[in-house]
């Protein structure tokens, strides 16, 4: 995801739900697609957050063990204050997903997987979900 600076003109929450928007309408990465990762959306979530630090986001991958062995485009070295910005977001989109997923398997859980991401996104264009 490549941003210029205005793109980042809206709440860490808009970005997050902005982001998680992009990779269901984009990637297809829906609620169906996201049930069959059992504990990789939060995995790669860390790692997303650990690559955005100063500490751990030079050109060491840290999160070897832990990264999903089967997904591409894992985050790379930290490469300025923007690209960590944008690895926070990506992890927060993941965790929205994650959390979706885990509320999906509760006894009363929405069939249509409908989620706090898609109320926010619905606030934010002034519509109701």
């Amino acid at each position: 995801m490549s941003k210029r600076l205005e793109d980042y003109r809206h709440s860490g929450v808009e970005l997050i739900a902005m982001e998680r928007s992009r990779q269901i309408e984009d990637l297809g990465y829906t609620a169906e697609h996201d049930d069959n990762h059992l504990d990789e959306l939060l995995e790669a979530a860390v790692c997303y957050a650990l690559q955005s630090t100063k500490t751990y986001g030079g050109d060491n991958w840290v999160c070897r063990g832990l990264w999903p062995s089967d997904w591409n485009n894992r985050p790379e070295g930290r490469r300025g204050d923007l690209q960590a910005l944008d690895y926070l977001i990506n992890a927060g989109a993941l965790i929205a997903a994650e959390i979706d997923r885990r509320l999906r398997l509760l006894p009363d859980a929405d069939d249509n997987g409908a989620s706090i991401v898609d109320q926010i996104l619905s606030d934010m264009k002034g519509g109701a979900a």
